[in-house]
This record gives structure tokens, C-alpha cells and sequence, in this order.
């Protein structure tokens, strides 16, 4: 059971209301059946200049005291999502197209699966438990300066490596290098964000320091990095064309202008090469039903020198009253898949820091 207390927290001045000046350095179980005044009002020990705080409730100690690490969570998570939806409408109104707006969409998609490290310095101040009703309550903080200066670090750090990367983007001839710093930047730009939200919460500030690309000409150089490469598709097998045309769709949806072609040929940045086999597996003599499976082995390859980028490996099963038909639906299938993941595979290695 948690205790809602979002709307006290939905802006930062509302958390401005804290109150009090003291902080523990250990856990504190109050012994008397007085009710804390943390539980309905803010303790007078945990100023909002000083702390953010949560409650949390539940019928054991454990579960309140993640609760209440969870409203602390909460903060963060309202006004970061704020903050991310505003920079998105600013890149759009600075020039921002369709595209460059997918790449940003899918690198904070990436971002957003990490956990926020400014959490982990959040501590449980008190507990208690209500000696009627069994119920127990937590009271979590989190230090904003200690919380500020972690997340200053890790915006500084960012800020070095993206300018480490516009370096590389300017100054190197491998086009799959100024790709990889180009989409590099995009995504570091959406970390950024993320943190400048959150130390905006921690800081009570609307100011932060300015980043040293503009998320717009980001995205446009990111688009055009990735349209100037040379990227070839050569499949084999059962259903080789249709499985290349799913390759090929993934890879234009990153902006990548792919076609078929000779994997040999001179002047490649990327070859795509892999086999398709398609098999009927056995339903049972007494059913009616065909079922086709198809499975391909794709690898993605840096073609100035053979190194694997990344490999895929889809398998799909259809059924149908008709081999053929079957055939047919897990050949469109693998198609779909191939496409999904080798738009993931070569996002995830173009981004990788």
C-alpha cells in the first residue's frame, strides 16, 4: 500500500514547503506510539533547501521503506519527463525533421532503461510503526548538494566526451567513424538531458550549464553521417529477396540508404551478407495443419576491414492448411523480424560508448 504523495511533490515549489535543518547520518525507529510529524506533514528535521523526502507505507518495514525510496523516485521521474518533452519541442522548432526526431525518440528510449544513479544516495532517515493498525511508515531522503555535485561529475563528463567526439566527426575520413561520433553525440546529448532535468530537481535551479552542441545541428549531422554511407545487402537461400527487402527496410528507417549489391565490391562501408533456410516440421500425422519454419544467419560487417559489427540470428514458425501458404507467411515473417533487429543492432553499436 502506498501513501500518495505526489501531488505534494508535483512542482518544486510545492517541495519548497519542507521544513526543519537537521540531518542523521543512521537509520532512526522511533520507540514512542507518538505519530512522527513526517507521516501527515514535512518533519521540521529535513529543510527542501537541504533534502528531498518521501513516505512510504506498507505492512512490513521493508516494503514501506521501498515505497518511500519510490516517491523520491517519483520526483525525478514527473519533472525529467517534463523536462525531455520540452527539449524534444525545442529540437523540432530549431529545425529538427521527421528523422532526426526518430533518432532522438530511439536514443533517450536507450537512455531511459539505465537506472538514475543520483537515487542510490537516497537513505532512510526514520521509521515507525503505528501500534494500532500494525501499519509501518518510512521516511526517505535524498541530500540535494551531495546529489548536485554527483550529477555536475557526470554532466562534466559527458560534456568531454561529446567534445572528443565532434573532434572525431570533423576531423575523421572513415565515414563509419563519423557516423558512430555522430550518433554518439545524439545520444549522449539525450543522457545529458536527463541529467540537467534531474539536477534542476536536486537544485531547485531552472538553470543549467549549456551544452557544447546544439541537439538540432546534432541531429542533422547524425542524419547526414549515416546517409553517406555505402551499405550493401547480399542474401542467399529460400526467400533471400524478401528477407533482404526486411534488411534493407530496417536499415533505411535509421536513416542508412541500403540496397542489394556485391559484398566485394570496393568502396563499402557496410556489407550485410547471411542465408535463409526455410524447413517443414512435423504437426503429427493426424493433424491438418503445415507448419513452415524459416531462419536466417546474418552478419553485419565493417567492410574496410572484415570485422563483424554485429550478427542476428531470426527464426520464425507459421501454419497454415497449406505448405506453401505456410512457406510463404514465415518468409514475410522473417522479414518483419530481420528488420526490427537489425535496426536495434546497428543503433545499439553506432551508439555504443
Amino acid at each position: 500500500m502506498n501513501k500518495k504523495i505526489a501531488s505534494c511533490f508535483a512542482t518544486l515549489l510545492a517541495l519548497s514547503a519542507l521544513g526543519g535543518c537537521a540531518f542523521l547520518t543512521a537509520r532512526h525507529t522511533a520507540s514512542s506510539a507518538a505519530r512522527p510529524d513526517w507521516i501527515e506533514n514535512w518533519s521540521a528535521q529535513y529543510p527542501s533547501a537541504q533534502y528531498l523526502a518521501g513516505v512510504g507505507i506498507g505492512y512490513t518495514r521493508s516494503s514501506a521503506e521501498d515505497f518511500a525510496r519510490g516517491e523520491i523516485a517519483k520526483i525525478f521521474s514527473a519533472q525529467v519527463n517534463v523536462q525531455e518533452s520540452a527539449s524534444q519541442m525545442e529540437t523540432d522548432r530549431s529545425g529538427g525533421n521527421g528523422e532526426s526526431s526518430s533518432l532522438l525518440t530511439s536514443a533517450s528510449q536507450n537512455v531511459r532503461t539505465a537506472s538514475h544513479k543520483v537515487l542510490e544516495d537516497s537513505r532512510i532517515a526514520q521509521d515507525w510503526q503505528d501500534p494500532q493498525s500494525g501499519q509501518y511508515y518510512a521516511l526517505a531522503i535524498l541530500d540535494r548538494q551531495k546529489a548536485s555535485a554527483s550529477l555536475s561529475q557526470q554532466i562534466g563528463d559527458l560534456d568531454s566526451q561529446i567534445e572528443q567526439q565532434k573532434s572525431g566527426l570533423t576531423q575523421s575520413a572513415n565515414k563509419l567513424a563519423r557516423a558512430k561520433d555522430a550518433m554518439g553525440i545524439v545520444t549522449d546529448l539525450a543522457k545529458r538531458r536527463e541529467l540537467s532535468a534531474e539536477l534542476r530537481v536536486v537544485g531547485q535551479s531552472g538553470e543549467s550549464v549549456p551544452a557544447p552542441v546544439d541537439a538540432a545541428s546534432a541531429q542533422s549531422d547524425a542524419q547526414s553521417a549515416l546517409a553517406a554511407l555505402n551499405v550493401v545487402v547480399n542474401i542467399s537461400g529460400d526467400g533471400s529477396g524478401v528477407v533482404a527487402n526486411g534488411l534493407i527496410r530496417g536499415l533505411n528507417d535509421l536513416g542508412i540508404q541500403a540496397r542489394q549489391g556485391d559484398p566485394s565490391q570496393k568502396g563499402l562501408d557496410i556489407s550485410v551478407t547471411g542465408s535463409v533456410f526455410t524447413s517443414r516440421e512435423n504437426l503429427g500425422d493426424g493433424s491438418p495443419w503445415k507448419r513452415a519454419r524459416s531462419e536466417a544467419d546474418i552478419q553485419i560487417m565493417d567492410a574496410s576491414d572484415s570485422k563483424i559489427i554485429a550478427a542476428i540470428k531470426p527464426s520464425v514458425r507459421e501454419d497454415s492448411r497449406d505448405y506453401q501458404t505456410a512457406v510463404q507467411r514465415s518468409q514475410d515473417s522473417l522479414s518483419q523480424a530481420c528488420a526490427e533487429q537489425i535496426k536495434k543492432a546497428v543503433s545499439d553499436y553506432l551508439a555504443a560508448q
